[in-house]
């Protein structure tokens, strides 16, 4: 879920995809978005023989329904504020796959609840989509960890919670008093 553009990395996914269908067979990769960089990706997944195994499913609405769909939610991204597809998988209790960069570590705990990559790293990102797509329990793990903390995190009680206790600091930093 993403524009086609620089920057987002979906060349860099489409050459790992490569490396997965190797040991994978009937792995499919479905990249959400539309942008400039539509039909140089379409070619490279003409080159790379993927044509039957890429879908380009174009700009979606229906974001809860494209992720349901999906073993792993992939955000190979050069750079990224947080990337909220990745939030929108993980409440879906989706494992993610996502590169080292901006906010994203903050979401994404390695090995916990998905793996982080350097960005750029064909080999990093292939072995990760390898070890979750052969192994449905590990996966199953990383998704619901992800749910948890997200949960745990981004919940609008968690929010409230926190606006809260940056309040009352503030307060006790002018030399307020709360409560009893």
């Amino acid at each position: 879920m993403s524009k086609l553009w620089e920057g987002k990395g979906h060349e860099i996914l489409i050459r790992a995809f490569k490396e997965v269908k190797k040991e994978i067979k009937g792995a499919k990769l479905v990249i959400v978005g539309e942008g400039p960089l539509s039909g140089m990706l379409h070619d490279l997944v003409d080159s790379l023989s993927l044509t039957d195994s890429v879908i380009f499913a174009g700009f979606q609405m229906d974001v809860a329904g494209i992720i349901s769909s999906f073993d792993v939610a992939v955000l190979p991204s050069y750079f990224e504020g947080m990337g909220r597809v990745l939030l929108e998988a993980m409440a879906m209790e989706k494992p993610v796959v996502a590169s080292r960069v901006g906010g994203i570590p903050d979401l994404v705990k390695d090995g916990v609840n998905g793996y982080l990559i350097q960005p750029g790293d064909i080999k990093g990102f292939a072995d990760a989509l390898k070890k979750l797509l052969n192994d449905k329990g590990l996966a199953n793990i990383m998704g619901k960890d992800g749910r948890k903390g997200i949960t745990d995190k981004f919940s609008a009680d968690a929010m409230v919670r926190s606006i809260n206790e940056l309040y009352i600091e503030c307060l006790k930093r002018k030399g307020i008093k709360i409560g009893d």
